[in-house]
Parts: structure tokens; C-alpha cells; sequence
């Protein structure tokens, strides 16, 4: 450790003609003279661990009278003779941080480098920490054995793998996002209100939920099993691109306002009614029966995806709700489209079984995906807000129409779907080889 500081107090003593603080703590007697060695030490390792000439800031941190209380990035108690807080976030820290490099910080209880480019093992946690940030750097291997005193940690977007150990019982924020966790998911402490574990490889089913929980992400998983019950206070729930969730959906508590779980094997139908805050719902690609419930009492919802799964009846009335994004396609649906709200952006249910005339089309929409029913009549004014990629064909609107040119300019398909303007049995409905008669 000498000879790493005799090496980084020369680097620095070039560069900035003084020495870094420590060498200061022994010349200048007064200076930092509440402050324990140990924790100078442990800030003098830290800083040139992560290469201090380099932070986008670094005040005081080459003073030989600074009081390490003045630090930049540093935090005191009350008292000031203990550092409580580091916090040190997008400031250009490069460089791995030695296992002990915080031990001798004994009373530290914030520490955050979240957004920089700190590489190699998480280095031990002193027991005194309640919240800690290491998120978007470049930290591998496994965890470090968990303060129980921690309350909110937050790993990430690191490179981080293993499987994950057992968790603080009074946490309450658990964010471990984006790395490459393996095996099951451990029990979850009463007092979590957050959990993000989204983009890992993680196996097995989703433990109990605790009472306390808000907000919990597991997309993009290998998880299985069915979906455990959720928690009365539950707002946001995603669990995407799991591919093996399965069983019916859970009961929707009265506070979740966005349920994704796209991309597994779920079964059952729809719930009867949606929360009144319900803002968003994606249930896309499942195996989903049943029809889809009315939505009129839907006032908050804006997004709703059940494309690809097994969905009969009619569709909803549409005209007095929110929506902005409404997909439906690929189901088995019937029946005709009902008028559309004004605030509509995207709608999508191609692939069904719909016939009728197409709605009136409010402008702001970009998008309007219909094609394979069999749809008929005059085909509305498209709105000036579409744009390419808006499928129309195969159906049985009659043509020649109004507004063919304007519709040519924003179906960018190649034929025989872009031809929705040829003759009868030629055009938008020749690729059914018997036209529209069954």
C-alpha cells in the first residue's frame, strides 16, 4: 500500500505541483483533526484507486487545509469527526476499488458511484451502510455478503453474475437490473416496496409478494410458474419476455395502474373490469380466452395490448375512453369497429375476423393496422398524421375510392398488399384465393 501511495502522490505532485490530501493530514497538524486516520486512509486509497486527477470534480481534494469534512462528494456528521456519505455520481471515476478500501469507514451510510467507470469486484460493505448506489459502471463477479442494515441498494447495469444471496431483512429497495444473475429469486423481505431485477437469466418461479410492495420489474427472465398473488398497494407489475409464466392472471388490486407480462403462457381471460388508475395493460402473446371486457369505465387507460393469444367476441366500444395505443390483432375477434376516441394513436386488429365499415379516423392517429378481415364499405379520409407501414388489405372496401391517393402515400407495403385500389377480387382482397365468401 506504501509503495501505491509513494507512486499515485508523485503522479499527482506532477500534475498539480502539491501533494494529494493525505500526505497533507501529516504536514498541516491542524487539518482534519476530527477526523479518524483510518477513515483519512480509506478516502486517500479510495481516491487514488479511482484515479482523483481524473474526476470531473475533485474540489479540496489536493488542499493541504482543507478539513476532509469539505471534500468534494464527501458527507460528515453533525459532529464531524466521522464521514457518513460518499457520494460521488457521473463524475468520470475510473478504475477498481480494492476489497477493503471501506472498512475502515465504520459509520458510512450513503454511498454512491453510481454513473461512472469503476471496474472489478464490489468491494466489502462496511455494516454500517442503509443505501448504496454502484449502478451503470462496469463492476463483475459476484456479491459481497449484504449489510443487514441495508435498506436500498442499487447494482444496476453492471456486469455482475452468480446467483443472489439472501437479502437484508428491513430492505426496502432492491435494484439489481441488467447484469447476469443466475438461479431463483430469494425470499422477499415484508419491508420491500421496490424490486427490479429486470434483464437477467434468472430461473424458477416469483416467491410471495411482500404486503409493503409498489413496484417490481422481472422482464426479460427465465422465470416460471404461475404469477404469484399481488399485494393490495401494487402499482406497477412487469414481468415480459419470460416466456414461461403460465397459469391464469392474478386478481388486480385496486391500486395498479401498469400490468405488463407479454411473451409467456399465461391462460385464463381478462379480468371483468381494470383498475380505475390502470394506465396500461400488456398481455401480448399468450394464450388468452375469453373475450375483452368494456371499457367505458376504463377512464385512465391508455395502452392496451392482447395481440396474439385466442380472444372471441366483439370489440369493445372504444369511442368515450382514453386510449392512445389499442392493439388487438391476431385474435379471434368478430363483429364490427365502433367509433374511435380523438385521442387514439395507434390501432392495430389485423388478423381477426371484423367486418363492417372502417370508422371515421381522428387526425393525430399514425397508425392503423386492419389488414386480413373483411371489412367493407367507402374507406374513410386517412388523417394527415399517418405515416407509412399502415396495413389495410386483405379486406373488401370498395374501390375505387375518394381518397386513394392519400392512402397510397401512407400504405408502404409491397403488393399485393399495397394494391388495396385494385378491382374486386384482383386487388386488396386477392389473397384470399375464394375472395371475401368465407
Amino acid at each position: 500500500m506504501l509503495n501505491t501511495l509513494s507512486t499515485a502522490r508523485q503522479r499527482l505532485r506532477a500534475f498539480f505541483g502539491i501533494a494529494i490530501f493525505c500526505i497533507a493530514m501529516s504536514a498541516a497538524p491542524n487539518a482534519f483533526a476530527s477526523v479518524p486516520s483510518g477513515e483519512k486512509n480509506a478516502l486517500a486509497n479510495f481516491a487514488i484507486a479511482t484515479n482523483v486527477s481524473s474526476w470531473t470534480i475533485n474540489t479540496n481534494w489536493f488542499s493541504a487545509t482543507a478539513d476532509t469534512c469539505t471534500l468534494y462528494g464527501i458527507t460528515c456528521n453533525a459532529a464531524g469527526d466521522h464521514v457518513i456519505g460518499i457520494s460521488l455520481s457521473s463524475n468520470n471515476l475510473t478504475g477498481s476499488l480494492p476489497i477493503g478500501v471501506f472498512t475502515a469507514l465504520t459509520s458510512l451510510q450513503t454511498l454512491d458511484v453510481s454513473q461512472n467507470k469503476i471496474t472489478g469486484l464490489i468491494p466489502t460493505l462496511p455494516s454500517s451502510l442503509t443505501t448504496v448506489s454502484l449502478a451503470i459502471n462496469k463492476f463483475s463477479g459476484i456479491l459481497p455478503v449484504l449489510p443487514n442494515s441495508l435498506i436500498s441498494i442499487n447494482f444496476n447495469n453492471n456486469q455482475l453474475s452468480g446467483g443472489l444471496p439472501s437479502l437484508p431483512p428491513n430492505l426496502q429497495m432492491l435494484q439489481l437490473a441488467s447484469n447476469a444473475f443466475v438461479g431463483s429469486i430469494p425470499a422477499l423481505p415484508n419491508s420491500l416496496r421496490a424490486v427490479v431485477l429486470g434483464s437477467n437469466k434468472l430461473t424458477g418461479s416469483i416467491p410471495g409478494l411482500p404486503t409493503s410492495l409498489s413496484y417490481i420489474e422481472l422482464e426479460n427472465n427465465q422465470l416460471s410458474g404461475p404469477i404469484p398473488a399481488l399485494p393490495a398497494g401494487l402499482q406497477y407489475f412487469t414481468g415480459d419476455d419470460n416466456v414461461g409464466l403460465s397459469g391464469p392472471l392474478p386478481a388486480f388490486p385496486a391500486t395498479l395502474e401498469e400490468f405488463d407480462a407479454q411473451v409467456n403462457q399465461l391462460t385464463g381471460s381478462l379480468p371483468a373490469a381494470f383498475p380505475p388508475k390502470m394506465n396500461r395493460l400488456n398481455l401480448s402473446k399468450n394464450l388468452l380466452t375469453g373475450t375483452i371486457p368494456d371499457l367505458s369505465n376504463a377512464t385512465q387507460l391508455q395502452s392496451m395490448y392482447v395481440d396474439q393469444n385466442q380472444l372471441t367476441g366483439t370489440l369493445p366500444d372504444l369511442s368515450n375512453t382514453q386510449l392512445q395505443f389499442f392493439v388487438a390483432s391476431q385474435n379471434l375477434l368478430t363483429g364490427t369497429i365502433s367509433d374511435l376516441p380523438a385521442s387514439i394513436k395507434y390501432f392495430g386488429v389485423g388478423a381477426n375476423d371484423l367486418t363492417g365499415a372502417l370508422p371515421d379516423l381522428p387526425e393525430g392517429m399514425t397508425y392503423i393496422i386492419v389488414g386480413q378481415n373483411h371489412l367493407s364499405g367507402p374507406l374513410p379520409k386517412p388523417p394527415s398524421t399517418l405515416v407509412g407501414s399502415s396495413v389495410l388489405c386483405p379486406n373488401a372496401f370498395e374501390i375505387p375510392s375518394a381518397y386513394d391517393s392519400e392512402w397510397d402515400a401512407v400504405v408502404t407495403l409491397s403488393p399485393p398488399y399495397k394494391d388495396w385500389w385494385g378491382p374486386a377480387g384482383g386487388g386488396c382482397d386477392n389473397v384470399f384465393e375464394d375472395g371475401f365468401n368465407g
